[in-house]
């Protein structure tokens, strides 16, 4: 739900690249999903790799599904907000 209903809320907002060019068009989602989490997709993402391998009692892939997303998100979403508050500024900082 969370990773869906992210991407159809924030609708042309949504990019899976992270952008660096502010465009005219482009707006702060702060409401839907984005009012529970900054990052719902993210959290769906996450919650859909690693709940599935813990459903199928996999634990050793639990691991590496939960590392492989810790790695991958403790880069990304730093550069993302980096740019976000390029963005919008004060928007950004009272929304975060």
């Amino acid at each position: 739900y969370f990773r869906i209903a992210s991407m159809f809320h924030a609708s042309s907002n949504f990019n899976h690249l992270v952008q660096t060019v502010h465009h005219a068009e482009h707006i702060l989602v702060t409401s839907g999903p984005y009012r529970i989490s900054r990052h719902p997709s993210y959290f769906g993402w996450w919650l859909w790799a690693v709940g599935t391998q813990l459903m199928l009692s996999n634990w050793f892939c639990t691991v590496l599904w939960w590392l492989a997303a810790h790695q991958f998100f403790k880069t990304r979403i730093p550069r993302e907000e980096f740019y976000l508050l390029e963005f919008f500024g004060d928007e950004y900082i009272k929304y975060a």
